[in-house]
């Protein structure tokens, strides 16, 4: 499980981040986003891109600080992991997951790093 939300929380922050791009050069994300999608390697889901940036809800980001934790623990490097999380910290304006019982509060979010 931890596994499969962190690539899908990956998705979404590179989705985010291709959208940026887009916006940067003046294409339509969207057009492209349809493009990439019809790949049945990538797929649409976790590819929108809303005013409500990056990825939020409960367990997301309550995955990605575990693994992160996790990895920290048995001393591997994690930190395509931090930076994803890291990114989505500094683009998610919402942070409901802090609102959520059993999801990221803000004393395990900073014991994470």
């Amino acid at each position: 499980k931890y596994m499969s939300n962190a690539l899908l929380a990956t998705k979404v922050i590179f989705a985010n981040e291709m959208y940026d791009l887009c916006s940067a050069l003046g294409i339509k994300y969207e057009e492209v986003k349809d493009m990439v999608a019809v790949d049945p390697r990538i797929g649409p889901s976790h590819l929108s891109v809303t005013t409500i940036r990056g990825f939020g809800g409960k367990c997301f980001p309550k995955d990605m600080v575990a693994l992160i934790g996790f990895a920290k623990d048995k001393k591997v490097d994690a930190s395509l992991l931090k930076t994803v999380w890291e990114k989505n910290l500094r683009i998610r304006k919402i942070r409901d997951w802090e609102e959520i019982s059993g999801a990221v509060n803000k004393k395990s979010k900073k014991k994470s790093h």
